[in-house]
């Protein structure tokens, strides 16, 4: 089954609306249980059209957010970057995923928006937090 143009619309206001929730989540944890729909949102367009790129979108997706949930259960990852850092890490990451409905509807590669996501995720790491400090990021 290929997306016609009313399904890949109502998709990308689900996008829209998981973005929206992620910029007004008051904390972290809010946060980061809204951005779990992302990749479930694409999961769901790959089964009803298959293509290498929503593919690669729903597995990034996926991996960003395991990097991102691993902050709540590392209370120590979480005091090195601080609850702030993490907030404005974790808004910038609802503006890209907003900025990608957006791609997706218009049918725009999107794929500099997939790294930004990956990018943002990987400084909630240890490594990450490391190479930000030493301005190597």
């Amino acid at each position: 089954m290929k997306l016609d143009g009313n399904q890949k619309s109502l998709l990308a206001k689900e996008i829209e609306l998981l973005s929206e929730k992620i910029l007004n989540s008051e904390d972290f944890f809010t946060a980061n249980f809204y951005f779990s729909a992302a990749y479930g949102i694409f999961d769901k367009i790959l089964k009803m059209d298959y293509n290498k790129m929503i593919l690669l979108t729903e597995e990034t997706l996926q991996m960003a957010y395991l990097r991102t949930s691993a902050l709540v259960q590392d209370e120590q990852l979480q005091k090195m970057i601080g609850l702030e850092r993490i907030m404005e890490t974790m808004k910038n990451i609802g503006k890209r995923i907003g900025e990608l409905g957006d791609e997706f509807k218009k049918g725009t590669d999107y794929t500099n928006t997939l790294a930004d996501i990956t990018e943002l995720a990987y400084l909630l790491t240890g490594p990450g937090i490391y190479q930000k400090n030493m301005d190597l990021i």
